[in-house]
């Protein structure tokens, strides 16, 4: 019999209930059990009715709940009639009843983000209680065997790890375009201490109202700083794009297992190493998936505001030369979503990067392994012949964004001998290797 690896799949992890302010102490936000405040939600956010807490990661009735965990543990499948169009214009408080179709109620559950980690670890919990019962009544108790499923194999492990990156891209690109937006941002250091992830956050936050922007909001921004030798002052729903990537990039990678697993120390060295491209990637594919092959930002500006000490060269290389250059690769492979969650996972998990313990090394590699596998069983599947051709090229990908990278840092350099003394970044700073 053929022997098959269970893989560990990624998990999301809870975050705290500070809604205003980042924080490296999640302790203050704890019980004494160490579980973080729960709050009651007003609406389900499946079927708008009244909510009795957070099930699964999302605000939900405990009907949509126990639906979506019966869906889940017994695999079942539906069918809508109605072209999946069964959920859709309903609002809070709007009356009637919720739609019957259970093939629409399971979608929408996973498309408001409920993760079907939360019953694994139900049940792993659940099935370790059990096994600490005492017989203390002094009657006879019969033990059922314990029926165990067999291992799955490797299409099905490749199919449940897409599924999870899948939830998460959902929850990062919510984060991204929530309406958090810290003027300040701690170091590196500090915003790694927290193995807590905000990225839950956008739950409770919403959208960022305005955006996209206005044409003349643009082109305002785009003008010089009013009064030159002060910081610049953004309107409240325009981010400081530079830093907040980074910081979705880092709080994204702490909702995987295998980030809880490493040193305070290896978490600092391999964001220091693989923020800046990971956010470069993603940046590049939100790009491709907008069909443009020029700089933008979901706000919708498509150029960073100038900086009048900046001169301009530098500025338009930045953006023109070095910043394009993951653009054009995704352009030129034209990557599919889940070919592009696969390499993000397998750039997170850099087990070559600088400084690294030798423990840390081998479980980024074990962790990168996993995820290189699943994109060569993927291509596989998806291109035939010329699997192995795409496999290669999907990979060469990274080199683009290492040499982008080492280009970024080389510029910054530069750039810092221009920037004013009062420009405090330490965030970026710390990914640019600028001391």
């Amino acid at each position: 019999m053929v022997e098959i690896e269970i893989v560990d799949l990624p998990s999301l992890s809870s975050s705290p209930d500070d809604q205003h302010e980042y924080s490296s102490k999640s302790e203050k936000a704890l019980r004494k059990s160490g579980k973080p405040y729960q709050f009651v939600p007003s609406a389900c956010q499946i079927c708008l009715g009244k909510a009795t807490g957070h099930h699964y990661d999302v605000a939900s009735c405990n009907g949509c709940k126990s639906f979506f965990r019966r869906v889940t543990i017994e695999k079942l499948q539906y069918t809508c009639q109605h072209d999946n169009k069964c959920y859709e214009n309903r609002k809070v408080g709007g009356g009637g009843s919720s739609p019957k179709c259970r093939s629409c109620r399971y979608k929408k559950c996973l498309d408001m983000g409920m993760n079907p980690l939360g019953i694994q670890s139900e049940l792993r919990k659940h099935s370790e209680c059990s096994d600490d019962v005492e017989n203390t009544s002094g009657k006879e108790i019969v033990v059922l065997p314990r029926i165990h499923e067999p291992p799955k194999s490797i299409e099905s492990q490749i199919t449940d790890l897409i599924q999870q990156l899948i939830i998460l891209d959902l929850k990062t690109v919510a984060f991204r375009d929530c309406s958090y937006n810290p003027t300040t941002l701690p170091p590196l250091k500090d915003v790694v201490k927290d193995e807590v992830s905000i990225i839950g956050w956008a739950d409770r936050l919403g959208p960022m109202p305005g955006w996209p922007l206005s044409q003349e909001e643009v082109v305002e921004l785009r003008k010089p700083n009013a009064v030159p030798g002060t910081p610049r002052q953004y309107p409240p729903n325009v981010k400081r794009w530079p830093m907040y990537e980074l910081l979705t990039v880092v709080e994204m990678a702490k909702t995987f297992d295998f980030f809880k697993k490493l040193s305070e120390n290896d978490r600092y060295f391999l964001c220091r190493d693989t923020a800046l491209m990971v956010s470069n990637l993603t940046k590049a594919f939100f790009c491709f998936e907008s069909k443009n092959d020029e700089f933008l930002r979901p706000d919708g500006q498509n150029l960073p505001p100038s900086l009048s000490w900046l001169p301009a060269e530098v500025h338009h290389r930045l953006l023109k030369d070095i910043g394009k250059r993951a653009i054009a690769s995704l352009f030129r492979l034209k990557l599919s979503k889940i070919e592009f969650l696969l390499l993000r996972a397998i750039l997170l998990c850099n087990s070559a990067a600088p400084d690294i313990s030798s423990e840390g090394r081998s479980t980024l590699t074990a962790e990168r392994s996993k995820y290189t596998v699943g994109l060569l069983n993927y291509v596989l599947a998806n291109h035939g012949p010329t699997g192995p051709g795409r496999f290669a090229h999907v990979l060469m990908v990274i080199d683009v964004l290492e040499r982008q990278q080492k280009d970024q840092r080389d510029l910054n350099i530069y750039i810092s001998l221009y920037r004013p003394k009062w420009l405090k970044i330490p965030l970026l700073d710390d990914v640019m290797l600028i001391c």
